[in-house]
């Protein structure tokens, strides 16, 4: 009932705002983002709440889904925005997703690919802990 109500509120206010500023932004991108955006604490919670295993492994699995989208969330804004006929000016990554260039550290967009990249890796790193540990524990 709360991410109802707080997914709903956040809806309406970025309604409301899209309108009140005479821009309309809220149909495209404004409601696309946010949904794609509220996917992820709703995808978290559902698999906290209701998948029936071990607190282990839903630690890996919500590990494994930040992951996940922490990798897709620059390359879905970026095409969202396109159909908009929006640009983010220079695309984060060259290929769909991002690309990983540990000797080049020299521009902005360099540093958010590496930075995005050692984010990605860090969390599937401790998705594969949780889940070790989680056979471990299950084991004894």
């Amino acid at each position: 009932v709360y991410f109802t109500l707080e997914t709903a509120l956040l809806l309406l206010l970025e309604l409301v705002c899209s309108f009140e500023s005479r821009t309309f932004w809220f149909f495209l991108p404004g409601l696309p983002i946010t949904l794609y955006l509220a996917a992820l604490p709703w995808a978290v919670m559902l698999l906290i709440r209701y998948v029936p295993i071990r607190g282990w492994f839903k630690a890996a699995g919500c590990c494994g889904l930040l992951a996940l989208y922490h990798a897709a969330t620059p390359a879905v804004v970026e095409r969202i925005l396109a159909l908009s006929g929006e640009e983010m000016g220079r695309p984060l990554a060259k290929f769909p997703w991002f690309t990983f260039q540990p000797g080049d550290w020299s521009t902005p967009w360099a540093i958010g690919n590496n930075v995005n990249a050692l984010i990605s890796l860090g969390l599937v790193v401790l998705a594969a802990v949780y889940l070790v540990v989680g056979i471990l524990r299950q084991r004894q």
